[in-house]
């Protein structure tokens, strides 16, 4: 094995030792299967009904940014264990050194800038190497099933981002993460042989905007002229089915009741970091109630969901092990609890998208 590539493998089974284990608090015991991966449309899936006669309960998993090699290669064992497939809109600046960061043109910004930096080399690699692993697990999760979509570039949140955005602008910051990603090992100076090859732009289908901000409005026609199927950037009530804005599906993330409180919050793992514990990372010792309530406000969604109608859930993460991975763990067990269950498929976006259109007719 390549150096670099072996030493992305280590950077993997450390962040697994940290975070894999689920928490013993109810978690079901799994054994792990590598199912060999079918394309979403010869699934089972396409069918708008299941055998019962009533849609499938389909619990949609996604991840913001997306630039972490060691994740990558955490939620993707995850993933053949449960047989889920799963989405990664990956911020395109992560597949680009500060050193070329004149490359990137951002709207209305500086040339080079971004409010999230560049990619962030693994312990003991550097920003070359990282970037060839990053592209090897983007290669083998898509050989898997699973969907990677964009989180644009720069990450232009606040009143001077994303929000004030005109379709051009958003053309322009599209038109760079095209560039970031047909170009990643152009730009990293990396052969044929030393990291496997980006996926064309055209694979990207669907995409969740920077802080969930901008005017979706402005968006959705540029996204449409692009081919794009979908779009995840807003946020919906538990129980709401997903609807065609502008010819694109509309899939928000699910806003749930924080297990134990009368509160609400988005399905989303910064949502949790930030109503219990104020966006910092509190002492280790208090993460297993953080994870226990994340994962009960999970569960409590989904067997509302799956009883009732079954509207989709959808949920978002970041890359990241906030609380000591408290979230992480708590997704983890969800997956591990509901993906094996009969009538239930843990799903891409796209493939959500691609069912929606069955079930519409």
């Amino acid at each position: 094995m390549d150096p670099a590539r072996a030493l992305a493998a280590g950077l993997a089974a450390l962040v697994l030792a940290g975070c894999s284990a689920p928490s013993a608090r109810g978690a079901a015991s799994r054994t792990p299967v590598a199912p060999a991966p079918s394309p979403p449309s010869s699934t089972p899936l396409a069918r708008p009904t299941s055998d019962s006669g009533r849609p499938p309960q389909l619990v949609a998993v996604s991840f913001d940014g997306s630039g972490d090699v060691g994740l990558w290669r955490y939620w993707r064992a995850v993933a053949r264990r449960d047989h889920a497939h799963l989405t990664f809109f990956l911020s395109g600046v992560y597949l680009l050194s500060a050193a070329d960061a004149r490359l990137y043109r951002p709207p209305r910004r500086p040339i080079g800038s971004s409010d999230i930096g560049f990619v962030e080399a693994a312990p003991g690699m550097s920003d070359r190497a990282t970037i060839a692993a990053l592209l090897d697990e983007i290669a083998a999760g898509r050989a898997e099933g699973h969907e990677l979509g964009t989180h644009f570039n720069g990450h232009f949140c606040g009143p001077r981002g994303v929000a004030s955005w005109s379709a051009a602008d958003w053309a322009a910051e599209l038109d760079a993460f095209d560039t970031l990603l047909e170009g990643a090992r152009v730009h990293s100076r990396l052969g044929p042989n030393q990291a496997a090859a980006p996926p064309p732009a055209a694979a990207v289908v669907g995409g969740r905007t920077p802080c969930l901000e901008g005017d979706l409005g402005v968006l959705y026609p540029v996204l449409r002229a692009r081919g794009f199927r979908y779009d995840s950037s807003g946020t919906g009530p538990e129980g709401e089915w997903p609807v065609r804005e502008a010819g694109l599906w509309s899939l928000p993330l699910t806003i749930v009741r924080r297990a134990g409180t009368p509160h609400r919050n988005v399905a989303m793992d910064y949502s949790f970091y930030v109503n219990q514990s104020g966006a910092v990372d509190n002492p280790p010792a208090t993460e297993p109630a953080l994870e226990e309530q994340t994962y009960a406000s999970y569960m409590d969604s989904f067997r509302a969901l799956y009883a009732g109608d079954r509207a989709p859930l959808i949920i978002g993460h970041h890359f990241t092990t906030w609380n000591h991975c408290a979230y992480l763990r708590a997704l983890t067990r969800l997956l591990d609890t509901v993906c094996g269950l009969p009538e239930v498929r843990c799903v891409s976006l796209a493939e959500l998208a691609e069912w929606l259109d069955a079930r519409s007719g």
